[in-house]
């Protein structure tokens, strides 16, 4: 069956379910305990857009710049709030937040720059507010999980939990946005080369 055969909102929820998985399996990397094993959370995402976006080329370039983005993102939230603590700001920026838009941010520039039909300000800045708002999504889901959790599920059992639902959300999230991007690229392109 050719992907044109499947109606767009079926794409849609495709796409959204394999980021997503695709998120789970990048939580479920450091659930081994090594710290090292953080490096390679982004690897699933990357291989996933290497696959699904085939015109995204030289692979041996974009793969690893998307899983450049990930640790872009940790230590800009680490920055953020060592920054904030330093000059002792209140309130102090969420972490959740500024990783989220400097990790939408670089992985779609770097995206980009790998398919340079989608190397636009409006892109890339879409792909910070796609990141900030998966935050948001999370931290609803957080609250509303904090309320239905049983107050003896241990802390750190609770910390993978959660970890696997922020990775699943932006990964999601961003691989949808990417996703849809380049459909729209590609539809304009069909229509330049039609007229």
């Amino acid at each position: 069956m050719r992907p044109e055969s499947i109606p767009v909102p079926l794409r849609y929820v495709g796409v959204v379910i394999m980021f997503a998985a695709c998120g789970c399996l990048s939580a479920a990397i450091p659930a081994h305990g090594q710290k090292t094993m953080l490096l390679l959370v982004p690897i699933p995402f990357a291989l996933l857009c290497a696959r699904l976006f085939p015109r995204m080329r030289p692979l041996v370039v974009a793969v690893p710049l998307i899983i450049i983005a990930f640790p872009i993102a940790v230590v800009a939230a680490q920055v953020a709030v060592a920054i904030s603590l330093a000059v002792e700001m209140s309130p102090t920026p969420d972490p959740f937040f500024v990783g989220g838009f400097v990790g939408g941010l670089s992985v779609v520039y770097f995206f980009a720059a790998c398919d340079e039909r989608l190397l636009s300000s409006k892109y890339v800045l879409g792909g910070a507010v796609v990141g900030c708002l998966s935050v948001l999504l999370f931290e609803s889901a957080l609250w509303f999980w904090s309320r239905i959790r049983i107050a003896h599920v241990d802390i750190a059992h609770r910390d993978k939990e959660m970890f696997l639902l922020l990775v699943a959300i932006w990964q999601a999230s961003l691989g949808t946005y990417l996703y849809a991007i380049c459909a729209q690229a590609d539809r304009r392109a069909a229509q330049s080369e039609g007229s």
